[in-house]
């Protein structure tokens, strides 16, 4: 019997998301490739879900943070929606071998993402938020040794995050300003 990956995210409103995969199933046989964002604010579990599913999936989904990109990082606004634009560009070329794609580990609002330059060549996108509750994720950045004077910053993040992925046109200033140009005009506002 082939094995099955299952993950499943439970948060305090039930289910976050989830992923089902099983091989020689499942997504391989996909009518189209998908391109997986998992998202949400520092500290809430991005890089422990990544590093948990990897070598689960890693037959039919090849997973990416921007930090594996070989690119000196800057973290700035402008210079994650490069990184997101090359990402989309190297889940292309997984879509183009009809392998399925997964960026988790970075705090990347869909609105990015749908806004990329190559991001209308994509198949298909999913989007998962993962979240945690103030105190959570409060707990959680202090205990990685996070500045405390920021961590305010990433619960206000983590708030707009939730309505963001629900609407990817909210407040869409917060990813426009400051940004590429390439991507500045629609960050935010793409529909998908």
């Amino acid at each position: 019997m082939a094995q099955r990956a299952a993950i499943r995210l439970r948060g305090t409103g039930g289910d976050v998301c989830g992923f089902l995969i099983a091989p020689n199933q499942g997504l391989r046989e996909a009518s189209l490739t998908m391109f997986f964002l998992v998202s949400g604010a520092s500290g809430v579990g991005k890089t422990s879900v990544r590093k948990l599913i990897e070598t689960e999936i890693a037959e039919q989904v090849a997973v990416c943070e921007l930090g594996d990109l070989g690119i000196t990082p800057e973290w700035s606004l402008r210079w994650r929606h490069q990184a997101v634009e090359k990402v989309v560009q190297l889940g292309l070329k997984h879509q183009e071998s009809g392998k399925h794609f997964l960026l988790c580990g970075d705090p990347v609002p869909p609105g990015e993402l749908y806004a990329a330059p190559s991001a209308g060549k994509l198949a298909g996108i999913q989007v998962c938020l993962l979240d945690a509750s103030p105190e959570r994720q409060t707990e959680r950045l202090t205990l990685r040794g996070d500045p405390a004077d920021l961590i305010p910053h990433h619960i206000a993040f983590a708030e707009w995050m939730r309505r963001h992925v629900v609407d990817h046109r909210h407040r869409p200033e917060v990813i426009i300003n400051q940004g590429w140009e390439q991507c500045a005009g629609t960050c935010g506002t793409q529909t998908r």
